[in-house]
Formats: structure tokens, C-alpha cells, sequence
């Protein structure tokens, strides 16, 4: 061994034992940097993708080829019709003859082609039939015989006192005429539409002869069994409910009810009550099969176009009367009009549009901001351009994940509570940031975002209630009408025995001419020559008549909704005598709702000119009144049965409770 070469020193024990190595600083942010990582990614940006489930998706077929619960293919399952490719169906007919401006304008080429597939007609085949509103047509009458839209203006200044050279200016059902002029085409279609003497005007006589043809035909394409539009993308590859939900056919069909408003209005005015029957029914018609296309929005728009139906006036000509067997004609029609469409049909469609949003969502085929930010999506839709925080909101609320099977479950709990009537009505909140920081909650705040739509449906149900409500006044003014004609007077409110005490109240009058052989027959069981409180007589006092109560009411047996008004100025007295139609001006209250339901039978129960006169609409519980937001239904004397809101001046009211020769602007 040499020097260089010593020994190597010996270790104690304790310095033979390796020693662990320090963990730097490095490392020790690695380790840091890949849990927040993690936890960024698991409460941040991952998603759990929507699972296939009754729970979640509520149904589980049919399927799309990627994997899909397919909505759009378990819509058509339900609604389409067998018919829709035939003749049968009105509106392959319209959509096949009828030229409605700006209809598919915008659908790509490829949905054109698809809609033209489902109906089964050739694109290469144009329509024959044209069709112009009112609005257009005053519009171009302006451009081209501007001297037709200055008569109308001249005999609405004429009768309002407008004299050339003053400055006055006077507004009339919503147009302002002045001795200056500058009233358009828009503004003259405007008051001829809502003007209840449309027939006295030359322009309205031409645009009944230009669109004639149209509307008669359309006219009997909605008598047909069936009367449905095809559900088809606006763009290829869009095949989702979302997609296929709007249609240009809801404003055609809109307009086509409009039309056949304002033809009634001439039709009456020259005396053609059959012909304005004919247009109220094709009317009525339309609607019915407008709710059965059933998604809530179609059934809202059709119970909206059957309301209009409703406000009809066939009975405004004092000169030209409508007949009884005309009166008859037009109850029978309305009572044999197509089946509503179940409400529960409705409300499951709403479902399966909802799942498939949330569906689309899962897969990122639609932002998840569209959703959230209502105001930012619909700008954008029209137009607009988002503020730069809006867009970076935007941008974060669509790169965060979701756990779409709480958001599914969730939306169904919910939508089964407020069906059933169970649950609260939701109300939108703002998002809660700190319920954005885990995925969880986040995913619930998705939710609730979306259930706050279902309330909606709520509203449906009761917008279905009031329309059977107008059904069931217009047929029991149409019954008040035909006993007039009959008789020569309207029912008394009352009966009276020899001493003029009430006997039994014009509900059960009114029995044998509702059109219904059970009530014609109840009609048969009442003994007429005793009180309505007899003891023979009160065995009937809970029998429910349907025709007698609003749907929205609260049920009590045998409880009746509807009223009249019983005064000096009004269409009954207090004597116990009908009286005289002939005696009262045009536009006169004929039919009143009441919120507390009163026994169908009584007769001493009516409203008095006084206290209708001075509680309004809705200000006590005992006068008139209804279940409906906003307002009540009113019966008219024409006919018609319109809705009173409770923003009606208390002038306007006491005009139309003691009659007037100015209908109501609307």
C-alpha cells in the first residue's frame, strides 16, 4: 500500500446511516402546481357527460346513430299525422296553392327541399292563389291610387269634427288624424282592422275581392281532418328540437286569423251573416288545429287565434240580424269543432324540448351561454354585438364543465312537482358565484336556470282554462240570442210567480237552448211553477253544469260562474220581463264573470247595475270578476265574448255596462 493509498476512515453507527434527501423548492411547486392543476380541471373544466336513463333523459328511444336519444324522431312519433303527405292535411293544400309572401325565406335550400318532402308536393309547382294582408295592401293602394286612402281619412274627419286649416288633431282607435295629414297606408289598414265599420270604405270592399279567393280557400282547407305543419331544421345537420322549433307558419297562420277577422267585420257590415259564420268557424278551426302541432308555444298561438275567433261579432247589423237557425249554425259548429289537444301531451313535448336542449348542451353542440344569458343571446339573434365583458363572460361560462345528469334529474323532479301542482313557482335568480367554484354546484345553478322556464306551463294550463271559459260564455250569449229570436225578448234575470217573487234564475231558462238533450232534459225535471228552493226543487242545487262554470273557479258543487247585470241602463231588469234588444245600443255588456261562485239555480244572486258600476273588475269578490290574471271575459250583445282588463278606465266600463255605439279598441 502506498501513501497515496491510505485506509478510508471508519464510520460509527450512527454515521452509517443513509440520510434522506432534502426536497427543494423545485419540487415542491411541481407536486402543488399538479393539485390545483387537478383540482382546476376536476371542479373546473371537466364535464361528466349526460347518461342515458328514465331519470335523466326521460326516454331512452328512440336513438340517433351517434348514441342520441333522438327528441326530433320522438316528437314526430307522437304528433305526426298519418295524413300529413295527403290531402287530407289543409295545409299541404295552402302551403301547395296559397302564395303567402316571405314564406321558408329563412331555410337554407336543403331545409326547403325537406319540407317539400314531408308534404309530398313538387317544389317546381308554384302557388296560384295570392294573398296580400291588409297592412300591404293599404300600403301599395298608398303608392298607387293614394286618392282610395284619402277618402278613408276624409270620412274619419268628417265624423270627428276635423275640419281642413284646423290644427286639432284627434286620435282614434290608435291612429292620430290631424288636418295635416300624414297619415300612411300602415295607419289606415291599422284603423280599418280594428274599426268595427270596415264596410263602409271602398279600399276595404277591393281588398276582400283581391283576397277573396285566398281565404276561401283557406277557409276550406282548415274544415279537413287535419291541418299540419312538418317540423323541419332551418339549416342542414340541425336536427335537434331546438332547430326545428320555429316556424314561418306561425305569423302566415296569425295573419290568415287576422283576415278572416277583418272579413267578418265587411261581411256583417253588407249583411252576408252567413258568409261572416263561415269565416268566425274556418277561424275557430284554424286555432284547434294550430294547438295540436304540440309544442306550448303552438298551442299558445292557437288558443290566441281561437280568441279571436271569440271576439267576433256576428250579430252587428241592427238592420241585417243574425236568424236563429244562423245562431243555431254557428253554436253547433263551435261545439263540433276538432278535439283539443290533452294538455299532458303538450306538457311532455316541453319536456323532450328541454332534455334535448340539455342533451345539445352535454355534447357542445350549442354554448351553454346561450342559455344563461338570455339578453346577450337574444341581442346577438338580432343583430348585435356583445359588450367585450359580456364576451369574456361568455367565453368562461362555455369553457367550464358541468355534470349534465344532475342538470337532466334535476330539470325532471322539478317539471314532475310542477305539474302535479306540488311544487313552488320558481322565480329566476341571478347566478351565485360562489356556487360556480365546484362542479356540483355549478351544475345545480344550470338547473334551476332552466326549471324557471316551467312555470310556463302553469301559464299554458291556464290560458287553456280561459279559452274554455270564452266557450262557455259564447255559447250561452249565442243561447241568450237564439231565445231572443225566439220570443222576441232576452230572458228575465228572473222568473216570477203572481206576486212578482223570483222563481228560478235565467240559468235555468236557458236550459233547452244550449244545444245539449241532458240539460234539455234536466230543463224537464224542474218544477217552473215552484221557488227555485222548493222542496222538490233543491235536489238539483249541487248538479254541476259545466257550460255554468269557469274552468279556473274554485269547484264547488253546483256553483255557477256566470252573471248578469241587473239595472235600469242594462239588458236586464228586476221586474221579472225580458226585454227588448231593439232598446239598447250596439256594444252592451250581455254576460258577466263572478269570482265567487254562486248556486246555478238561485235568482235573486245577480249584479247590480250599481255595484258593477262602482267595484270595477276584480276589486271585490262579489262583483264581477274571475280566476283569470289581469281581468275578466265579458259577454257582448253582438255575440262576441271579448276580455276586460282590470286597467279598463272605470268610464270606458260604465260605457260598455250601459251600452255604446263605439266598440271597444281592441
Amino acid at each position: 500500500m502506498t501513501e497515496d493509498q491510505s485506509p478510508l476512515p471508519k464510520l460509527t453507527p450512527e454515521e452509517n446511516v443513509e440520510k434522506p434527501r432534502k426536497i427543494g423548492c423545485v419540487t415542491i411547486m411541481w407536486v402543488v402546481a399538479l393539485i390545483l392543476i387537478f383540482l382546476v380541471w376536476f371542479n373546473g373544466l371537466r364535464s361528466v357527460t349526460l347518461r342515458i336513463t328514465p331519470e335523466t333523459t326521460y326516454i331512452t328511444e328512440p336513438l340517433t346513430p351517434d348514441g342520441r336519444v333522438d327528441y326530433v324522431a320522438a316528437v314526430k312519433q307522437k304528433l305526426y299525422p298519418a295524413e300529413i303527405a295527403t290531402d287530407d292535411n289543409g295545409y299541404r293544400l295552402v302551403f301547395q296553392r296559397v302564395q303567402y309572401p316571405g314564406r321558408l325565406r329563412d331555410m337554407s335550400p336543403q331545409a326547403v327541399q325537406k319540407f317539400y318532402e314531408e308534404l309530398g308536393l313538387n317544389p317546381n309547382i308554384p302557388p296560384d292563389l295570392p294573398y296580400t294582408d291588409i297592412w300591404s295592401f293599404c300600403r301599395h293602394i298608398e303608392a298607387a291610387e293614394p286618392e282610395l286612402l284619402e277618402d278613408v281619412i276624409r270620412l274619419i274627419k268628417q265624423e270627428r269634427g276635423i275640419e281642413d286649416g284646423d290644427e286639432e288633431t284627434v286620435e282614434v282607435l290608435g291612429v292620430t288624424f290631424s288636418s295635416g295629414g300624414g297619415i300612411d297606408g300602415y295607419e289606415v289598414a291599422n284603423w280599418l282592422y280594428f274599426s268595427g265599420d270596415p264596410h263602409r270604405f271602398p279600399i276595404t270592399q277591393r281588398w276582400v275581392e283581391a283576397t277573396g279567393p285566398a281565404l276561401d280557400f283557406i277557409a276550406e282547407a282548415v274544415a279537413k281532418p287535419v291541418y299540419f305543419v312538418p317540423f323541419v331544421a332551418d339549416r342542414e345537420g340541425e336536427e335537434w328540437l331546438y332547430a326545428i322549433y320555429a316556424s314561418s307558419a306561425l305569423q302566415e297562420s296569425r295573419e290568415y286569423a287576422r283576415a278572416f277577422q277583418l272579413r267578418t267585420k265587411y261581411r256583417v257590415g253588407i249583411g252576408d251573416i252567413a258568409g261572416a259564420i263561415d269565416d268566425v268557424l274556418a277561424c275557430y278551426r284554424l286555432g284547434r288545429h294550430w294547438e295540436s302541432r304540440g309544442m306550448i308555444v303552438d298551442a299558445l298561438v292557437g288558443i290566441a287565434i281561437e280568441g279571436i275567433a271569440t271576439a267576433m261579432a256576428i250579430d252587428d247589423n241592427p238592420t241585417v240580424p243574425a236568424s236563429e237557425a244562423q245562431l243555431q249554425r254557428l253554436a253547433e259548429g263551435i261545439r263540433n269543432l276538432p278535439p283539443r289537444m290533452k294538455e299532458e301531451l303538450v306538457f311532455e313535448m316541453e319536456r323532450f324540448f328541454a332534455l334535448d336542449m340539455i342533451q345539445s348542451l352535454s355534447a357542445k353542440r350549442a354554448p351553454v351561454s346561450s342559455v344563461l344569458d338570455d339578453s346577450i343571446a337574444y341581442r346577438t339573434a338580432m343583430g348585435g354585438t356583445p359588450t367585450t365583458k359580456e364576451k369574456i363572460l361568455s367565453f368562461i361560462q362555455d369553457s367550464l364543465g358541468y355534470n349534465w345528469n344532475i342538470v337532466a334529474r334535476r330539470y325532471n323532479e322539478t317539471y314532475d312537482e310542477v305539474i302535479a301542482d306540488t311544487g313552488p313557482v320558481l322565480v329566476p335568480t341571478g347566478m351565485r358565484p360562489l356556487n360556480w367554484l365546484t362542479l356540483n354546484w355549478r351544475s345545480h345553478e344550470i338547473a334551476n336556470k332552466l326549471c324557471c322556464g316551467i312555470p310556463a306551463l302553469r301559464a299554458c294550463r291556464e290560458a287553456y282554462r280561459r279559452k274554455d271559459c270564452c266557450d262557455n260564455m259564447r255559447q250561452i250569449v249565442l243561447a241568450m240570442l237564439i231565445y231572443e229570436r225566439r220570443h222576441g225578448t232576452l230572458p228575465p234575470a228572473f222568473s216570477v210567480d203572481a206576486d212578482g217573487k223570483p222563481l228560478h234564475s235565467w240559468r235555468v231558462l236557458l236550459l233547452p237552448y244550449l244545444g245539449d238533450e241532458l240539460l234539455t232534459e234536466l230543463y224537464s225535471q224542474i218544477k217552473l211553477d215552484e221557488p227555485w228552493n222548493s222542496e222538490h226543487n233543491r235536489q238539483f242545487h249541487e248538479r254541476n253544469i259545466d257550460i255554468y262554470r269557469c274552468p279556473s273557479a274554485v269547484k264547488n258543487d253546483g256553483e255557477a260562474s256566470y252573471l248578469v247585470i241587473v239595472g235600469d241602463d242594462t239588458l236586464f231588469g228586476s221586474d221579472g220581463n225580458g226585454r227588448l234588444l231593439a232598446d239598447f245600443k250596439r256594444h252592451i255588456i250581455l254576460l258577466v264573470e263572478r269570482k265567487e261562485g254562486v248556486c246555478w239555480m238561485r235568482p235573486d244572486a245577480e249584479i247590480t247595475q250599481h255595484v258593477a258600476e262602482t267595484d270595477h273588475i276584480n276589486k271585490v269578490a262579489a262583483s264581477i270578476g274571475s280566476n283569470h290574471t289581469g281581468g275578466a271575459n265579458f259577454g257582448l250583445r253582438d255575440g262576441s265574448v271579448t276580455f276586460y282588463s282590470t286597467t279598463i278606465s272605470q268610464g270606458a266600463f260604465i260605457g260598455q255596462i250601459r251600452g255604446s255605439d263605439t266598440p271597444m279598441p281592441w
